[in-house]
């Protein structure tokens, strides 16, 4: 039988290297909470495994080699040949 996945989620975050992120201190300094919550390891841990869910982890079912926007119904925008003088 396999290991449970959300076990793998953790280790895989908890094993990945922060400090050399630059996106970590950047979020960490963001994170608005208590001073005294902050030096908590267990806090800390909570907040980086969300970092690594959120900017590591691609989304599930997320290509993104797909424009989005015309699959909405919206008009697909080309900002490349915006060179014209309309007004």
């Amino acid at each position: 039988m396999g290991e449970d996945p959300q076990k793998v989620k953790r280790n895989a975050a908890s094993a990945y290297d922060y400090e050399k992120d630059s996106r970590w201190a950047d979020y960490w300094s963001n994170v608005l909470i208590p001073p005294h919550m902050a030096s908590r390891s267990d806090v800390v841990d909570h907040f980086k495994r969300k970092f690594y869910q959120r900017y590591i982890v691609p989304p599930k079912g997320v290509d993104s080699g797909v424009d989005v926007l015309p699959a909405l119904g919206w008009p697909a925008v080309s900002l490349a040949d915006d060179d014209d003088d309309e007004v």
